[in-house]
């Protein structure tokens, strides 16, 4: 009888004159012991100890993951340790007592199927994350699983099978029963059940909808059209919309796509202000495919989704020194960790929810409000340089903080901060810095108030689009020639990434980007230039899955203030990806230039 196993990965099974009508669709022991020992090696462990399940699958793992390490010479084995099947009570604390008593073996391989100890060290497992439902616990641990690709023809197949359409299965009809927990009439397989199974009819269509209030009272909704399958599922990260706020195959759509609810007040944007509390989202379904009055209709499932910005064990502490208007985000457990000096634009005010963001993945960072701090409310003076020196000074001498180890990042004016701090401060030091739709264009030498002054000058080449929106970019185009009007790139000696969208309203910061570029070239620094350009992204470019908002109010810092409607930029489809993008390859940046040629600590697995 011809047999395919999905799972069986014992080596034995690969001889073909013993099992010759045996095939399988994952790769034998011998395929994970090699990733196994090349992630060994790789992090360059050449003593460890071995823990395996006992039985056929966690034994002949182990003992194929032992055979190729003496086949390479380069990793010895300190023990190899098995956990009963039937473990009794303490057994566990013996073996972790055994592998302490090899302190110089630090690193522990695991083998196990589904949910296993926490120890730190290399483990596969069925789980695609290795570690449920104990995330906490098994910090630290590299779990394994087979390259898997989904076919979607198969797929389709397989969810539009029901009773009528596949009779030729004799065991299908059982395998509905159990499914859907039913009874098929008088002759079914299950007795007792409470409920007669009922076929729903093939590819229904569904309307899953997206509804959240922010802070400030206003409603954002975002929707979609689905084809539910035979089992009246819809799976948003494999299923296409079919229209809604998007389409196509979409797995965080219902994020990125919301927008205010018809009768919403113009110019709004989202953006999280306690981020001690989530981000709450109602995530619904109706019946066909519905396009409006959604309140009003018949509701077939809901459910209630959070999305968090501070992390389990993330700390929030108000800078207290009475110069600063500060939160620093503290990542969980003890540290010390690399540092962040996080600054927002021109709109003032204290945004903490990069700042949270940036802690959860290991990074302590200090968001920044320098604009509209208390000092200047109380002297109406603009603060200065020695403003951003006593904050990085902060993070340098903060105990659970690595002084060396400290990045800034900016967006819009930040930018500018930014790139002056890193090139002409005699305090800030920084290891690397990144820029996201800004400028190098200000007055050398110039205060804060200086340059803002500076941008002010060619408020005549303001225009406004159709809709009567501000469009700001060319008060700095040209980009000058002068060199006293522009920052000094050729002296940057920290690695700097450059995040720009190619429609940006509101600054040139694409045509910035290349005039940096061009003057790292010709000083020699280039190397350490990053340059991210997106096509049909504006200006916002924020953590990812934030909404998309191409225009909105916004209130300007001067003295007196005005409210304008300032064009951003940007298309809702490119500007999303160019987020989700720009988000990951940050966070490599950053790992790279604050964690790397270190020996890391329990916190490098946030990142």
């Amino acid at each position: 009888i011809p047999q395919i196993s999905y799972a069986s990965t014992a080596p034995e099974l690969s001889d073909n004159t013993r099992y010759d009508f045996f095939s399988r669709v994952v790769p034998p022991d011998s395929y994970q012991a090699q990733a196994m020992l090349d992630i060994v090696t790789a992090l360059g462990w050449n003593y460890v100890s071995t823990l395996a399940s006992e039985g056929n699958y966690g034994e002949s793992g182990v003992e194929a993951f032992v055979q190729i390490s003496r086949e390479s010479g380069g990793v010895c084995i300190a023990q190899s340790l098995k956990i009963p099947r039937e473990p009794r009570p303490g057994e566990f604390d013996k073996i972790i007592l055994r592998l302490i008593e090899t302190p110089n073996a630090r690193r522990h391989h695991v083998r196990q199927r589904g949910r296993h100890p926490a120890n730190p060290g290399c483990s596969e497992t069925q789980q695609p994350d290795g570690s449920l439902p104990q995330e906490r616990v098994a910090e630290g641990a590299v779990t394994i699983l087979p390259k898997r690709v989904s076919v979607d023809a198969f797929d389709r197949y397989f969810k539009s099978r029901s009773l009528s359409n596949n009779r030729r299965n004799v065991w299908f009809a059982e395998f509905w029963e159990e499914n859907f927990v039913c009874k098929l009439g008088q002759h079914g397989k299950r007795p007792g059940s409470p409920k007669k199974c009922t076929e729903p009819p093939p590819w229904v269509p569904a309307t899953v909808h997206a509804l959240h209030q922010c802070e400030d009272g206003h409603s954002w909704e975002a929707f979609a059209h689905y084809t539910a399958d035979a089992t009246g599922t819809v799976n948003v990260s494999q299923d296409p919309s079919l229209d809604g706020t998007y389409s196509g195959v979409e797995p965080m759509g219902l994020l990125w796509s919301l927008r205010p609810v018809p009768g919403s007040k113009s110019g709004l944007r989202m953006r999280k202000k306690n981020v001690q509390t989530p981000m709450v989202v109602t995530i619904s379904v109706y019946q066909g495919h519905q396009m409006e009055g959604f309140l009003d209709r018949v509701l077939l499932a809901s459910v209630v989704v959070e999305r968090w910005y501070m992390a389990p064990g993330v700390r929030r502490v108000p800078i207290t020194d009475g110069k600063l208007t500060a939160t620093l985000f503290l990542p969980s457990g003890p540290g010390p960790f690399p540092g962040l000096l996080d600054l927002w634009g021109n709109g003032g005010k204290l945004v903490e929810y990069r700042a949270a963001l940036l802690a959860s993945h290991g990074i302590a960072s200090m968001a920044l409000d320098y604009l509209t701090p208390q000092i200047t409310k109380e002297t109406g003076k603009i603060v200065d340089n020695d403003y951003f020196e006593t904050a990085y000074r902060v993070l340098e001498q903060h105990p659970q903080i690595l002084g060396s180890r400290i990045a800034m990042l900016g967006l819009s004016f930040g930018t500018s901060v930014t790139l002056r701090m890193a090139v002409y401060s005699q305090v800030v030091k920084l290891s690397c810095a990144v820029c996201i739709s800004g400028s190098h264009v200000q007055p050398i030498g110039g205060s804060v108030e200086e340059i803002l002054s500076y941008f002010n000058k060619n408020a005549d080449k303001t225009r406004f689009d159709e809709n009567n929106q501000v469009i700001w970019r060319d008060l700095l185009l040209p980009i000058p020639t002068d060199p006293s009007l522009k920052v000094d790139m050729g002296r940057l000696q920290c690695p700097l990434m450059l995040v720009v969208g190619e429609d940006d309203q509101n600054w040139p910061s694409y045509e910035c980007a290349m005039d940096m570029k061009e003057m790292m070239e010709r000083a020699g620094n280039s190397h350490l230039l990053t340059v991210l350009s997106y096509k049909n992204a504006g200006h916002l470019i924020e953590p990812p899955f934030m909404p998309f908002a191409r225009a909105s109010t916004f209130k300007t810092v001067t003295n007196p203030p005005t409210k304008v409607m300032a064009l951003w930029g940007g298309e809702l489809v490119a500007h999303s990806r160019a987020q989700e993008d720009a988000w990951r390859k940050m966070l490599v940046f950053l790992r790279e230039n604050l964690y790397g040629s270190m020996k890391h600590s329990a916190s490098f697995s946030n990142l």
